[in-house]
């Protein structure tokens, strides 16, 4: 019997969830649009790890500061830039106010 009443919970709070849901259009939206105002900071990028690369972006409209990490191949100092992995924005107090990281990237999750 109580079996049966934590299933019917489960299942309730399932609907419930669906139903709250926001709209997939909304879901659908690139994450990576958030930084179409960021410029390159020069000389910024720099090899983290063997396969990726950081480099800073700034906002001077907003006055927030972009960390990119990128996926590469590197060897012998030179690097390849891959593809977007993650980022994080910074406001001008230092406060995080937004992150991303590619599903894709095991490694950073």
């Amino acid at each position: 019997m109580e079996s049966h009443w934590v299933k019917q919970m489960l299942i309730t709070a399932l609907l419930l969830l669906c139903a709250f849901a926001s709209p997939a259009s909304v879901r659908a939206e690139d994450p990576w649009q958030y930084l179409s105002g960021f410029d390159l900071i020069a000389d910024s990028p720099a090899r983290i790890e063997e396969h990726y690369v950081a480099a800073l972006f700034v906002n001077q409209k907003t006055r927030q500061i972009a960390v990119v990490v990128f996926n590469a191949n590197c060897d012998s100092g030179n690097c390849e830039v891959k593809r977007r992995a993650a980022y994080s924005v910074f406001d001008a107090e230092g406060t995080n106010v937004r992150r991303y990281v590619d599903p894709g990237e095991q490694e950073l999750l």
